[in-house]
């Protein structure tokens, strides 16, 4: 009688606490929050084809998360506030600087004169976020994972988003942080209600131009609210680094000797990264 060869497999396996090697000495200052932006008529994304006026993008990225037709879902876990400094020349306003809102410069003028020049300041209302439509695409990743092996895509892992009202969309910011006081006077996170953010448009002297709004889109489920626990845990301790590229594209002509660093950005653990 032939004896049939048992046949073994050549398939390494991969323990999971080995799926992450090559990435030890990543610079946590490369990672790059996104920030949610409004599109206007002479934005970048508009002008380039990728988004038209009033749609909602992922500054990173340039995808479209929404806009005035169907807004996209937003939980917001933390805020913090700056003054975004600018400029007057040649008749428009151009980005130099942020800075932190303190109780020392929080009633500071918004209009003053430096150096013969006109400055603005604009105070700024920022949001971190997670957006349930990540959440729900990591969720399926790791379910796949689960139950086939196969592994995720890393576009799938899950960041933050930042949300920044400023200007004329400041009043949504109010809306938002209207909410926070709401949750805090019952000794609640914020996350626990999650808002659709979206765009409408309004006119000034016959000028068109896009605005956020915020509305209430119901609770958050407990597994969403435990991800934006670790992410605020994440940012409190350690800080991220948003980006802040739409603040430079007001200012096309700065040079290396005025420019001042567009991110806010501290050194992050990425032990701690849910993903």
């Amino acid at each position: 009688m032939t004896k049939l060869a048992k046949k073994e497999t050549t398939a390494v396996a991969l323990p999971v606490e080995n799926r992450s090697w090559g990435s030890e000495n990543i610079d946590a200052s490369d990672i790059v929050i996104p920030k949610l932006l409004l599109m206007q008529g002479q934005s970048k994304f508009v002008a380039a084809g990728k988004a038209r006026a009033g749609d909602i993008v992922k500054s990173t990225t340039g995808e479209v998360v929404g806009g005035a037709q169907k807004g996209v879902k937003v939980i917001a876990f933390m805020t913090f506030k700056e003054w975004v400094v600018s400029e007057k020349n040649g008749g428009r306003f151009e980005f130099r600087f942020k800075e932190s809102v303190t109780p020392s410069n929080i009633n500071d003028s918004w209009e003053f004169t430096k150096d013969g020049n006109d400055w603005r300041r604009d105070l700024c209302i920022n949001f971190y976020a997670l957006l349930p439509s990540d959440i729900e695409r990591l969720q399926t990743a790791m379910a796949k994972l689960d139950k086939t092996g196969e592994l995720p895509d890393p576009a799938d892992a899950l960041l933050p988003v930042v949300l920044s009202f400023r200007r004329t969309s400041y009043r949504a910011g109010k809306d938002l942080i209207s909410h926070f006081a709401k949750a805090a006077s019952f000794h609640l996170p914020p996350a626990v209600s999650t808002f659709e953010l979206g765009s409408v448009a309004e006119t000034k002297d016959k000028d068109i131009f896009q605005v956020f709004k915020i509305t209430p889109a119901g609770k958050t489920p407990a597994e969403s609210i435990s991800l934006c626990h670790t992410w605020y845990n994440t940012i409190k301790g350690n800080g991220v680094k948003v980006d802040d590229s739409d603040l430079q594209e007001d200012t096309p002509k700065q040079t290396k000797a005025t420019a001042k660093p567009l991110t806010k950005e501290v050194d992050l653990d990425l032990n701690e990264l849910p993903f």
